[in-house]
């Protein structure tokens, strides 16, 4: 939000011009979208598809998230993290639990 608040008038309206060429059937437009967003996506998705409008959407969204990776530096993680699995090759089953200890959690320090 604080990247789109900092944008010029005209350079939010060329991230969101694609958007505003796509028309939205008038049920569509009256769904509850705010307390029904997965309900929404999907009704939105059908309308998008039934209309022919699905890659006019598809491509503006790329370019509003391509502007946002570049806009917004990502951060790294706080601690460096490393996640390694190992399978025993000819397994066909096992009575254990995969990640049975998923939440186990390896503390190294390089000194």
């Amino acid at each position: 939000m604080a990247n789109l608040a900092s944008l010029s008038d005209s350079h939010v309206a060329e991230l969101f011009g694609e958007f505003s060429k796509i028309r939205l059937s008038p049920k569509l437009e009256r769904t509850d979208w705010l307390n029904s967003p997965a309900q929404f996506v999907e009704q939105l998705s059908a309308d998008l598809w039934i209309t022919h409008q699905l890659d006019d959407f598809r491509a503006a969204a790329t370019k509003y998230a391509e502007h946002l990776s570049t806009a917004v530096a990502s951060e790294p993680p706080p601690i460096p993290r490393l996640g390694i699995t190992v399978i025993g090759q000819g397994v066909t089953s096992s009575e254990i639990p995969l990640f049975r200890n998923f939440d186990l959690t390896v503390h190294i320090s390089a000194t």
